[in-house]
């Protein structure tokens, strides 16, 4: 047989490989990743003279035997995440053709033997996670050929041996989240190949030495999480290449070294966080190459050279989280930038109008900058912005009328602006702005009717706008409109020309606890998919029209105590499939033709209409909490598709229908909190599929039917706080799925069945406060699976 390649990747239940494996001579590649229960490899492997590449990744080897490690031609081994390995034999040194070698995630492997260094060919190394290894031997500075060693999250790795620095070749050292390691050594300015080193996370690192001046290649340098690091040498200056330097959260960091301004390569610079710094060096500004700057939450920063504005190349500044800085420098103006980021720098109190400079800037953040009283005009100079953040400026009184001019601008957030009393009527002329964030701007008392003249205006939201009373009628001119949030306070009436809005997709007014009635031309509102008109407390009644919206999938009444009726013509909406009608107080009646929502997925109501067996769709039933429901009608039993049904707290009902047995997809039954129930119908024991069953604190409940014990399926069974409960069906011991059962409270509860050791899968069982119980069965020993018993 002449097969090169062989795959029995996860095989789990593989417990051997047959000898026999030897006589594939032609055996190329041999791949036995994730056999989990094969422990040991027969010698046999060691005879596939052909083999370049053994993959044994995740499998439950101790060792690996001899005369594996003669396969001469074998170029790629990959023994990851063996759990067990604890060794590796001075034999490797064998695998003279081997160019990746993968021993990361070994979590029992303590060392490496020597004998490694004379891997020549040997490209990538990879030890990543090893976490009992100490040390690395120093022959792996003989490892000539090596380009890569992976070392991350050894975190018992205490020092890297000076031969490192022979590794003329090695472009990348990986030793983020080493944590034990206290000091680089000298050597490492020899690696004139190595382009990226991470140090992340090395806690215990308190220097680097100044030989890292002479890596000139280096092109990445990681230190971030470096949190005992003092300082930083100056020789830092001197690595010409370096394109990306990462400082943040270097916490001890007191300096920057001035000669960080001849790094002239340095595209990317990463510098929060450094709790001890409070200054960067002007030198900064001679980093002519520098496309990001990095400060966010550099919170002890006061200040930012003027000569930031020499950064020729720069395209992202995030300041964000600054807190102590007041003014940024006018040399801002000066820069190409398209990101500049301001938020939460909280003493902030005006921006220079040397920002309107800034011809190229897409995207400026303020928010959150709650010192800032005004924006100066030159903002509107600003051609290619595309998005202007001021939410959560809360002294800001005006916006300038020369925002007007923002030809380019698509979303405008003043969220949260709370002294903001107007919107300059100039914003008619933003003719891209597709978003307009308003939310919450509670002294804001008018919408200008120029904001009909938003063409490409596609959310508008005015949620929390306590001091707006109504909305201008030339919104019906927003074509492309497709969201409106309107949930004002003060709002009394929606105007009929909203009715114009052919793209309105969500209309939400939910709040307004003014509103009495909704336009009756809603119905031609033909693409709406959402309706919130939850908590409009003064709402009596909906439009007939409303059957006309064919699109709507989501309707949420919910908390309209005063509306008393539902038209019957909700039954038309075809494509609904949430439906909350909770806590419509006055509610009197569902019309039957809720029966005819076929698409209908999720109902919360107050009362259960005899049409609801019509629901074909419905998944999800919520009723609970409804104090004055008595029963459930039979006709539930018809819904076929119902997977979770919420009943708990319904105080006042006195029976589940038999028919819920027929209810074949139900998963969660909840029957929290139902006071008054004093049975469980037998036919609960039909639900195959259920998972979930709360009786939690159903007092009058007296016992639990046998025929429970035919859920199969069943998981979680909760009787807490079933007063009356005297006794469990030996039954129960069938439930081969059940993994919690809840029984504390029961207080009337004198035994438990021995069945109960017949639970294979329990792993919670609560008995806490079962006052009556005089002792627990012996066959509590066989839940093998229990780790929890209160």
């Amino acid at each position: 047989m002449k097969l090169e390649i062989l795959i029995l990747s996860n095989c789990y239940e593989l417990k051997q490989v047959n000898p026999s494996i030897g006589k594939l001579k032609s055996l190329i590649s041999l791949d036995l990743c994730r056999c989990h229960n094969l422990k040991e490899l027969p010698e046999e492997v060691g005879e596939l003279q052909e083999l370049k590449e053994l993959l044994l990744i995740s499998v439950g080897i101790t060792k690996i035997p001899i005369p594996i490690y003669s396969l001469r031609k074998l170029e790629k081994l990959a023994i990851k995440s063996c759990c067990s390995l604890v060794e590796i034999p001075l034999a490797i040194r064998n695998l003279s053709s081997l160019k990746r070698l993968d021993l990361g995630f070994c979590s029992s492997l303590t060392k490496i033997p020597s004998s490694i260094g004379n891997l020549f060919s040997l490209e990538q190394l990879n030890l990543e996670r090893c976490k009992l290894l100490t040390k690395i031997p120093s022959s792996i500075g003989n490892l000539s050929s090596l380009e890569r060693l992976d070392l991350k999250f050894s975190k018992s790795l205490t020092e890297i041996p000076s031969s490192i620095g022979n590794l003329s070749f090695l472009k990348q050292l990986d030793l983020k989240f080493c944590e034990s390691l206290t000091e680089i050594p000298n050597s490492i300015g020899n690696l004139s190949s190595l382009e990226e080193l991470d140090l992340e996370g090395c806690k215990s690192l308190t220097e680097i030495p100044s030989s890292i001046g002479n890596l000139s290649s280096l092109e990445q340098l990681d230190l971030k999480g470096c949190e005992s690091l003092i300082e930083i040498p100056s020789s830092i200056g001197n690595l010409s290449s370096l394109k990306q330097l990462d400082l943040r959260f270097c916490t001890s960091l007191t300096e920057i070294p001035n000669s960080i301004g001849n790094l002239s390569s340095l595209e990317q610079f990463h510098l929060g966080f450094c709790l001890s710094l409070t200054e960067i060096p002007s030198s900064i500004g001679n980093l002519s190459s520098l496309k990001k700057l990095d400060l966010g939450g550099f919170m002890s920063l006061i200040e930012i050279p003027s000569s930031i504005g020499n950064l020729s190349s720069l395209k992202q500044l995030y300041l964000w989280g600054c807190k102590l800085l007041t003014k940024i420098p006018s040399s801002i103006g000066n820069l190409s930038l398209k990101n500049l980021d301001l938020k939460k720098c909280e003493l902030l109190t005006d921006i220079h109008s040397s920002i309107g400079n800034l011809s190229s800037l897409q995207q400026l953040d303020l928010r959150g900058c709650v010192s800032l009283t005004k924006i100066p005009n030159s903002i509107g100079n600003l051609s290619s912005l595309k998005q202007l953040y001021l939410g959560g400026c809360v002294s800001l009184t005006e916006i300038p009328s020369s925002i007007g001019n923002l030809s380019s601008l698509e979303k405008l957030d003043l969220w949260g602006c709370k002294l903001l009393t107007k919107i300059a009527s100039s914003i008619e002329n933003l003719s891209s702005l597709k978003i307009l964030n308003l939310d919450r701007c509670e002294l804001l008392t008018e919408i200008p009717n120029s904001i009909g003249d938003l063409s490409s205006l596609k959310q508008l939201q005015l949620g929390g706008c306590v001091s707006v009373r109504d909305i201008p009628s030339s919104i019906e001119n927003l074509s492309s409109l497709e969201q409106l949030k309107g949930g004002c306070v003060s709002l009394t009436k929606v105007p009929n020309s909203i009715e114009n809005l052919s793209s309105l997709e969500r209309l939400d007014l939910g709040g307004c606890v003014l509103l009495k009635e909704i336009f009756s031309s809603i119905g031609n509102l033909s693409s709406l998919e959402r309706l919130n008109l939850g908590g409009c407390v003064s709402l009596i009644e909906i439009p007939s029209s409303i059957g006309n919206l064919s699109s709507l999938e989501r309707l949420n009444l919910g908390g309209c105590v005063s509306l008393t009726k539902i038209p019957s013509s909700i039954g038309d909406l075809s494509s609904l499939k949430q439906l909350q009608l909770g806590c419509c107080l006055s509610l009197r009646d569902i019309p039957n033709s809720i029966g005819n929502l076929s698409s209908l997925s999720c109902l919360s109501l107050r009362d259960i209409p005899k049409s609801i067996e019509n629901l074909s769709s419905l998944k999800r039933l919520k009723r609970g909490g409804c104090m004055s429901l008595r029963e459930i009608p039979n006709s539930i039993g018809n819904l076929s598709s119902l997977e979770q049904l919420y009943l708990g707290g319904c105080v006042s009902l006195t029976e589940i229908p038999s028919s819920i047995g027929n209810l074949s997809s139900l998963e969660e039954l909840n029957l929290r909190g139902c006071v008054s129930l004093t049975e469980i119908p037998s036919s609960i024991g039909n639900l195959s599929l259920l998972k979930q069953l709360d009786l939690w604190g159903c007092k009058l409940l007296t016992e639990i039917p046998s025929s429970i014990g035919n859920i199969s399926s069943l998981k979680k069974l909760d009787l807490k706080s079933c007063e009356l409960l005297i006794e469990i069906p030996s039954s129960i011991g069938d439930l081969s799925s059940l993994e919690q059962l809840q029984l504390g409270g029961c207080v009337s509860l004198r035994e438990i069945p021995n069945s109960i050791g017949n639970l294979s899968s329990l792993e919670q069982l609560y008995l806490g406060d079962c006052m009556s119980l005089t002792e627990i069965p012996s066959s509590i020993g066989n839940l093998s699976s229990l780790n929890n018993l209160i």
